[in-house]
């Protein structure tokens, strides 16, 4: 996400590349449309579903760039300066992100719990080395994942990748030319062929991690540099193509470019990305600049050169810089963003890196002081990067760093701790947090405290229809237990994975953010959430073709809803979702299968985990009202489609009076609240020495394991695994 300058009064603008004439103005309208694409995904990825793609550009641009330049001092001086080439990156690139790193962690000091101060400390640090790429893949943090917590600095990554291209490339360069002189080759075809192992060993690297839904290969630098090197290449060759394609198809080929990145940016979703699909945006940057042509510019570069695309592409690194800061830090202020917030956020990131380029970037770059003696910027790198990184420190050990941890060897019971008939008024909340002085997870790790899915890269986000489907249980079985729903139906996943296994059952998934599994209208953000409806029709569809003898399902929402009038009646609403539910239900039961649907869980409202931390030795404080939060919970209509339906409800930790009938064809409503919930008016945070609540209102792996008795218990005594006829 660099921009090259070579003088003062040039602003940002950047030197065309040997074999053209003039300054390249459409390369800054491409860095204003990446960076653009960018700043939109990350307030509403709905708007522009493919925007992630914008790096996609930069990485490409930067790569043209930084190749050209380097060349370029190799053929006038026959040598290429390592030590100029790194301090001029140095002046580039660190005043700005140094700034940058150190507002943040100010912001985050004071706008963010400090539960969160350790991690986004470590990741502080991280950025301001140029390796937070990797500490993400280490993590497998996925943008639009649901249950990851948003880091202020997470952009930081593609800078990552950049700057460890810039570190070996110039290497690779003189490598390629030296090569050029020992076997008497032109030296840019020797580069070309440097380059283009590059490519193709990075494609194909990435393309085999997409292909087995590694989630990390988005970070990675090996999975990346392809995408550096075909800019890298159009640079070499950019002059031996343009005297074999005539100027009368650079027009068309400038058009075909345009027209791939804006498919990319409407309507491809980040799914497997990099993969395949990149290739589209990437070949379509290389074609406009190959046929980009100061002399007869196409409409489509008289577009990109407009003064004010110009202008947003002279400044595209520090917006790039400041726009997702101000969001995350926004986030912690309100748990929804207003409209004015989300109309005022890209004023403030463009403002701000007005000023930072106008006071900050350009000053210290241009500075004679700088330009006289090199090693004068590798010092002020050196101490700016030491003041990031102890910004970063700062927040990573004024952070919490031992709340209610769990003794060495110790076992916390969860679940288990409960008795098999759960008397709720047995026990106040106060009473089963009575001498709690540890538990697992450990507030700290709550958050982390997750689903293998998501790891595993099996929970499909919000802006994508297509399925994403994994296996687990007993994977060699031809019997088959769909689990199916949005993050609240995943949360059940370890056990229903321990269960299925018992059964000799293989567990196939089919999970996506926020989306119920239900043959009615769902809303997010106050649209409706069409990738939802389409995902569901595709799951459907599978599920068909699967057959499977058990479909296990829960969801997060009780109400559907009404485009036509959004303001409708909850009742209207929730009866809407109530008929989608028995639609779906009676569609899944006329396969054959049975139907279990897991109550969905109550509704907190902040952050449990957080509260926890905060109250250590109060922690009756993070206790939560159980008739209010179930009520705000999906388990109301779930309960009035099963009864619709007339299905079985069990409540588990009730004793089962009615004998299992495996021949009732209406769907088994589990309700596992009682064990969530084992007090009759206020809720723990904390049974048998187990945090119950991770983000929001999703239970802890842990605590969901050690039900998975309760729950399995449940499911044979509904006669769910006894044999079909």
């Amino acid at each position: 996400m660099t921009t090259n300058v070579e003088g003062r009064h040039r602003s940002t603008l950047t030197p065309a590349p040997s074999g053209t004439r003039g300054i390249r103005l459409d390369i800054e309208g491409l860095r204003a449309v990446a960076v653009l694409a960018v700043l939109v995904y990350h307030l509403k990825p709905e708007w522009l579903m493919g925007g992630f793609a914008g790096v996609d550009i930069f990485f490409v641009i930067s790569g043209f760039l930084i190749t050209s330049h380097l060349m370029r001092e190799a053929d006038t001086k026959g040598t290429i300066s390592l030590r100029q080439f790194y301090a001029r990156r140095i002046m580039r690139l660190i005043p700005a992100s140094t700034l940058v790193l150190v507002t943040t962690a100010v912001g985050v000091a004071v706008f963010a719990p400090r539960i969160l101060w350790n991690q986004i400390g470590a990741d502080i640090a991280a950025a301001a080395t140029y390796s937070l790429n990797w500490l993400l893949a280490s993590r497998s943090i996925d943008y639009l994942a649901e249950d990851s917590v948003a880091s202020p600095v997470q952009h930081f990554w593609s800078l990552g990748v950049e700057e460890q291209f810039y570190l070996f490339w110039p290497l690779l360069i003189i490598l390629a030319i030296a090569f050029s002189r020992f076997v008497k080759l032109d030296r840019r075809r020797a580069a070309s062929i440097f380059a283009g192992l590059v490519f193709v060993f990075s494609l194909a690297f990435a393309l085999r991690q997409s292909a087995v839904g590694d989630v990390s290969a988005y970070f990675t630098t090996t999975t990346r540099l392809w995408e550096l090197a075909a800019g890298a290449l159009v640079a070499l060759n950019i002059t031996a193509i343009r005297t074999v394609v005539p100027r009368v198809v650079r027009g068309p080929l400038t058009l075909i470019g345009i027209l791939a990145i804006a498919w990319t940016l409407f309507f491809v979703d980040d799914s497997f990305w990099p993969g395949p699909a990149t290739v589209i945006p990437i070949a379509g940057i290389a074609l406009i600049i190959l046929a980009g042509d100061n002399e007869r510019p196409t409409i489509t570069e008289r577009g990109l050169s407009l003064a004010p695309m110009v202008w947003i592409g002279s400044i595209s690194y520090s917006i790039y810089l400041w726009h997702w800061p101000i969001i995350v830090l926004a986030g912690y202020v309100w748990t929804t963003l207003p409209a004015p917030v989300v109309i005022a956020i890209p004023i403030v990131s463009i403002g701000l890196a007005w000023l930072t380029a106008r006071l900050i970037e350009s000053p210290l770059r241009f500075a004679p002081w700088f330009k006289k003696h090199s090693l004068r910027s590798f010092g002020f790198g050196a101490a700016a990067l030491l003041v990031s990184v102890a910004a970063g420190a700062a927040l990573f050990f004024g952070g919490p760093s031992n709340i209610l941890k769990a003794p060495d060897g110790a076992v916390a019971a969860g679940a288990a701790a409960l008795p098999a008939t759960i008397d709720l008024s047995a026990r106040t909340s106060a009473q089963w947090l009575d001498g709690v002085d540890w538990a697992v997870p450990s507030p700290l790790e709550a958050v982390d405290d997750v689903p293998v899915i998501y790891a595993d890269g099996c929970q499909q986000d919000t802006v994508s229809s297509e399925p994403v489907s994994c296996t687990y249980g007993d994977t060699s079985s031809d019997e088959v237990m769909a689990l199916v729903g949005d993050s609240k139906a995943a949360q059940w996943m370890p056990a229903l994975s321990a269960i299925a296994e018992q059964h000799g059952m293989r567990l196939v998934t089919y999970l996506k953010s926020s989306c119920a599994f239900v043959d009615a209208p769902i809303e997010r953000d106050g649209e409706a959430y069409d990738s939802c409806s389409d995902w569901y029709g595709t799951v459907m569809a599978e599920l068909e073709s699967l057959q499977p003898a058990v479909v296990v399902t829960s969801q997060v929402k009780g109400l559907a809803f009404d485009a036509a009038d959004p303001d409708a009646a909850d009742e209207t609403l929730r009866q809407t979702m109530v008929d989608g539910l028995d639609r779906t239900w009676s569609a899944l039961t006329a396969l054959g299968s049975s139907v279990v649907v897991i109550g969905d869980t109550p509704q907190v409202g902040a952050n449990v985990y957080e509260c926890v931390a905060a109250n250590v030795d109060e922690l009756d404080t993070c206790s939560y009202d159980r008739d209010e939060a179930i009520e705000k919970s999906a388990l109301p209509s779930q309960e009035l489609a099963a009864q619709a339906l007339q299905g079985r409800e069990i409540v588990v930790g009730e004793p089962t009076t009615e004998p299992a009938d495996p021949g009732e064809a209406g769907p088994v409503l589990i309700d596992m609240n009682d064990v969530i919930c084992p007090s009759s008016e206020m809720c723990p945070a904390i049974v048998g020495n187990t945090l119950i609540y991770r983000s929001g209102s999703h239970i802890t792996a842990t605590y969901v394991m050690s039900a998975t008795g309760l729950l399995g218990d449940a499911m044979t005594a509904a006669g769910v695994f006894a044999p079909r006829s």
